[in-house]
């Protein structure tokens, strides 16, 4: 497995032996281009992290008012709203191209939580900022728009 976790932004600042664990407890997945990875509205339990590739984030996908949030590419990640609540997926993602992707499951969290509650606060903390960068681009966009 490539050490794609220690260039992560939210994997930032984590112990080696931590990073190494989220590594022994992901899944490598591969997705063609053009594949719904991801689609808004289902039951989601899994985070991704983009080892090569690039995605679309969108909402209203295939319907006439389709709007794209945003395009991932190697180092960034999705799904990880669903590791902070249990909400249907808000979006969907779309491969653009050929992507490598390693899944990670809330279970793998749920042991890090009881493992190390320090390495387990650090990575929400850096989630939480991600998250707080994400919605104030979107912002940025929708008042550009309106």
């Amino acid at each position: 497995m490539d050490q794609i976790f220690h260039y992560v932004p939210i994997f930032g600042g984590m112990q080696d032996e931590t990073l190494e664990f989220i590594a022994a407890h992901s899944k490598e997945e591969r997705f063609a281009s053009g594949h719904v990875i991801l689609k808004e509205g289902e039951t989601g339990h899994n985070m991704y992290v983009i080892a090569e590739g690039t995605v679309r984030i969108v909402k209203n996908h295939g319907s006439g008012k389709e709007v794209e949030l945003a395009q991932l590419n190697d180092r960034d990640f999705f799904g990880e709203m669903c590791i902070l609540d249990t909400a249907p997926r808000s979006a969907t993602v779309m491969a653009t191209t050929e992507v490598r992707t390693y899944s990670i499951s809330p279970h793998a969290f749920n042991e890090l939580y009881q493992q190390k509650p320090d390495q387990y606060c650090l990575l929400l903390w850096n989630m939480s900022r991600d998250l707080s960068r994400r919605l104030r681009h979107i912002d940025e966009v929708f008042a550009g728009r309106h």
